[in-house]
């Protein structure tokens, strides 16, 4: 994209003149300096929402997500189950998850509406140990910002993972009530914040329209009672 702003112009005479002693291109230089900004900036939050447990309680582990995770992984819009996804989408496309990497796509309201957390950083950090508070321990983060499964949880995640993939807003995604996602539409949802899908029963193969975030919980308007959002 382009963008434009202003700039004290005796440093921007100085940095013509590194560039010319560099070669480099403008663009590509202040990209670089972007990109390290955007880095060190996320790096200072992670390590201001890193949460020190007192009283000792900083070693415990209650595993408490092992048992949250199965529940995470079939309900696509609670936030745990959102950062999850976001995780394993980017450990898929790079091999690994820099913790700057995960906190844009969580960030991403216009391109990842589906992995958006309004208040990631508190919500990761809670991720992180276990204690009666938190979510339940879920990732560890490495000293150079990369972000590990923990190991105690790892297993079950990996299990999980086509659950977790498999979002609700996803063409395709099939609800516990045999209700079919089609595709989302160019139309806005009664929420807002949300888009309208068609839908299809597959039982009665009834067409009809849902909000996104109500997709996984929608039932057939012909046959099961549910509620048709907007006339089809």
């Amino acid at each position: 994209m382009k963008v434009s702003f202003e700039i004290n112009e005796d440093l921007f005479k100085r940095f013509d003149m590194a560039l010319q002693l560099t070669g480099e291109n403008r663009d590509t230089a202040i990209e670089s300096l972007m990109k390290a900004y955007v880095v060190q900036t996320f790096s200072q939050t992670a390590s201001s929402y890193q949460t020190e447990i007192q009283g000792g309680n900083t070693n415990r582990n209650f595993e408490k997500a092992i048992h949250k995770i199965p529940k995470w992984a079939a309900k696509p819009m609670v936030i745990p189950s959102k950062i999850i996804r976001a995780y394993l989408q980017i450990l898929e496309e790079k091999g690994e998850v820099p913790y700057p990497d995960l906190m844009l796509r969580c960030s991403d309201k216009e391109n990842h509406p589906d992995e958006f957390v309004a208040t990631f950083a508190n919500n990761f950090a809670q991720m992180k140990f276990d204690d009666e508070k938190s979510h339940g321990k879920v990732f560890e983060v490495t000293n150079n910002q990369k972000i590990l499964l923990w190991n105690n949880v790892k297993e079950i995640i990996m299990n999980n993972q086509e659950k977790f993939k498999n979002c609700a807003t996803v063409a395709g995604y099939v609800n516990r009530n045999n209700q079919i996602n089609l595709g989302k539409t160019d139309m806005r949802g009664t929420n807002p914040t949300n888009w309208l899908y068609n839908m299809r029963c597959e039982n009665c193969l009834h067409e009809y329209y849902a909000n996104g975030s109500d997709i996984h919980l929608k039932k057939c308007p012909m046959c099961q009672g549910g509620a048709d959002t907007g006339a089809k």
